[in-house]
């Protein structure tokens, strides 16, 4: 057995600040005494309309985290949040209730919520916020062929995220039996504490959110029992409630999970593949960060330095409309058919990745997810 040094790029969210010093230490626990991952959830079933989840008044959900933290028993955390709707201090929101999500996946949901909220702390650009402050040519194009497109792919909204954090970590694990998930991770220890040793670096990203109800009726026309929903909040809710999300190297999988799971990952490898062109970035130059349980994923360009090119926002800021349009009417088909398509849908010559971009080692790929009589791209549908 060996003994390997090893580096993995993360995206930095505060539960990770245990292990890595935030820019700013005193977000994470600005987060966290201001309702943490549930006030963040909250904030993304709302359309994240803000920049800041902790602006606007403390809520239900976000009051019960702040008491549980606190220690206080549930019942005691409930009852308090209840008396301060009755009084007047809190959002009572909608339906003045906590969400209730099952224990299995409640911290990953308000993990990955905190992790959005981090992702755009550091500023973002969305296409309403071009519009505001152009003339034509170039509002007409923002106010037409730009929402047209997202219309077309099926996205709820891309945005510009110009200082997105990533922390690449090196950490040592054994190496011996090559079975996935059979390696162990060895951390550096100083006196008898973990240390992890890094560096924090910022780059420019893309944030893709899919549109909550087209994702939730492809779910259902995949023949995934899912209840009647009349709007975008209550499709997420109800995926949410519903949703086992597998691990990179998970085997037994949920159907739903493992389908939606297939669709995030397959569209953040086509968006990847295709935007390389586009940004005049190598392909292993751009990496992904799932955001699963929200319907979302970052493309972000892997620097290797403090030096940002700009691809991305020269994309996102000229060509956004045709990279769009590329995704969704580009040359689907594969090099390698019929032998990729009856072998899976995915491989080398239409979705795989480098491992440098890919976190879920070209794992849950599937063609059929995005195109195809029922795929999530076809138009007709």
């Amino acid at each position: 057995m060996s003994f390997t040094v090893h580096r993995a790029a993360v995206v930095f969210s505060p539960h990770f600040a245990v292990l890595v010093n935030p820019p700013d230490p005193t977000e994470a626990a600005r987060l966290r005494a201001g309702g943490g991952g549930a006030r963040a959830l909250e904030w993304v079933l709302n359309g994240m309309t803000s920049n800041d989840p902790a602006t606007g008044r403390q809520t239900v959900a976000g009051l019960v985290e702040t008491l549980r933290l606190a220690n206080l028993s549930e019942e005691t955390a409930q009852r308090m949040a209840q008396e301060a709707v009755m009084r007047g201090e809190v959002d009572a929101g909608h339906g003045g209730a906590e969400i209730v999500l099952p224990d299995t996946t409640r911290d990953k949901v308000h993990e990955e919520a905190l992790s959005l909220a981090s992702a755009v702390n550091g500023g973002r650009t969305r296409v309403n916020d071009m519009v505001a402050g152009t003339t034509p040519p170039l509002r007409t194009l923002y106010e037409g062929a730009y929402g047209n497109s997202m219309r077309q792919a099926q996205l709820e909204g891309v945005e510009l995220l110009a200082n997105f954090p990533v922390a690449t970590l090196a950490f040592g694990y054994t190496r011996g039996d090559l079975s996935p998930g059979a390696a162990r991770l060895v951390p550096f220890r100083e006196r008898g504490r973990i240390r992890a040793y890094g560096s924090l670096s910022r780059t420019e990203a893309l944030l893709f959110r899919l549109d909550p109800l087209r994702v939730y009726r492809h779910l259902a026309s995949r023949g995934h029992a899912l209840p009647e929903v009349k709007d975008a909040r209550a499709a997420r809710i109800a995926l949410l409630q519903t949703m086992e999300l597998p691990y990179p190297t998970q085997e037994r999988v949920q159907p739903l999970g493992g389908d939606l799971l297939r669709l995030i990952h397959s569209y953040a490898h086509r968006a990847i593949r295709r935007l390389a062109s586009f940004a005049g970035i190598e392909r292993d130059g751009l990496a992904e960060y799932l955001v699963p349980h929200h319907l979302s994923f970052v493309v972000y360009a892997a620097s290797r330095g403090d030096f940002v090119l700009g691809g991305l926002q020269s994309v996102f800021e000229s060509s956004l409309h045709r990279f769009l349009a590329d995704v969704v009417e580009g040359e689907s088909r594969c090099a390698l058919d019929p032998g990729c398509r009856s072998g899976g849908g995915a491989c080398m010559g239409c979705l795989h990745l480098g491992e440098p971009s890919c976190r879920w080692f070209n794992r849950f790929l599937d063609r059929s997810e995005l195109f195809g009589a029922h795929g999530f791209l076809n138009t007709g549908t």
